[in-house]
């Protein structure tokens, strides 16, 4: 009988312990199921920061685009005004020859 007292404490302590266990292996599965909900979580929001990343980058380079071909429209009219302006002087000296020629003419 004492045996058989022995044997019952035995199995109730095997119960307990086995009881314990499973339970932090609950709570250890529960914990690494959440931590890997969160690592894709993270993963998730980094791949959308590269794609934001790369979207900026684009936008970014095709502003520069935009620009360089403002600034090469301005130096072409630049250049152009600068070929109006020497243009119109050359004109403008050329009508001033004409007046000194018609003048001496009608003195």
């Amino acid at each position: 009988s004492e045996i058989n007292a022995q044997s019952e404490y035995l199995s109730q302590n095997v119960l307990n312990v086995t009881s314990k266990y499973k339970d932090k292996l609950n709570t250890i599965k529960v914990r690494l199921e959440q931590a890997e909900r969160e690592r894709r979580e993270v993963q998730l929001r980094n791949e959308q920061f590269q794609n934001d990343i790369e979207r900026l980058k684009d936008e970014l380079l095709h502003k520069k685009e935009l620009i360089f071909e403002k600034e090469k429209i301005i130096q072409d009219t630049q250049y152009k005004n600068r070929e109006i302006l020497l243009e119109r002087q050359s004109i403008e000296e050329r009508i001033s020859n004409e007046y000194k020629r018609l003048n001496e003419l009608v003195d």
